[in-house]
């Protein structure tokens, strides 16, 4: 289902991904495949360092205009691919990218009546945090994304002005005592779930 998202990665005080997901954002998708990666598979050392060796392509360098003639020719770098999703996360880890560049859609962040949901790893503060789309509250300086904030905008649809922020966190867990699937997707089970 195309519910579009963003798989994250906050390390040394900077982004090092900001993976644009089109397909199945929600918990039970991303969200589930972010999990999954962080309570079976990484490796936090080799992850670390597979990812300090990645940088973000600058599609008006020689290199990225190289990478994006070969991608729109069908060569394939699942690293730039839209149905890549949370999968980038092993992708790096087992070095598997066909280039050592990763996308930087991290302002997409902002677009939050697009952004249905964002995942994010944060090796600094050692946390696995949720962030959820449709958010018409404004965000303070304290939460992540506040830094977006000259990139939102107000959508107008049916003449009626909508004014959408960036996504906010509805949820997070310690990377130490990381939730079992029924704890992770009760997480985000409203009162009206349970209304018939």
């Amino acid at each position: 289902m195309g519910t579009r998202n963003l798989t994250i990665v906050f390390m040394n005080g900077e982004y090092h991904l900001a993976q644009y997901g089109q397909w199945d954002g929600y918990p039970e998708g991303q969200g589930m495949t972010c999990l999954e990666f962080l309570r079976n598979e990484m490796d936090e050392q080799e992850f670390r360092c597979a990812l300090s060796s990645m940088r973000f392509i600058d599609w008006n360098t020689n290199v990225g205009a190289r990478i994006l003639e070969a991608f729109n020719n069908g060569v394939p770098f699942p690293e730039f691919d839209r149905d890549t999703g949370a999968e980038i996360l092993w992708m790096i880890q087992n070095c598997q990218t066909t280039s050592r560049y990763l996308r930087n859609d991290i302002e997409f962040a902002a677009a939050s009546l697009f952004c249905e949901w964002a995942w994010v790893i944060d090796l600094d503060k050692r946390t696995f945090e949720a962030y959820e789309g449709y958010n018409k509250t404004p965000l303070t300086p304290e939460d992540r994304f506040h830094f977006l904030v000259d990139k939102e905008e107000t959508y107008h649809d049916s003449g009626i002005d909508e004014e959408y922020h960036a996504v906010r966190m509805v949820a997070s867990w310690s990377l130490d005592d990381l939730p079992t699937d029924e704890q992770f997707l009760a997480a985000f089970k409203s009162d009206d779930d349970d209304d018939g």
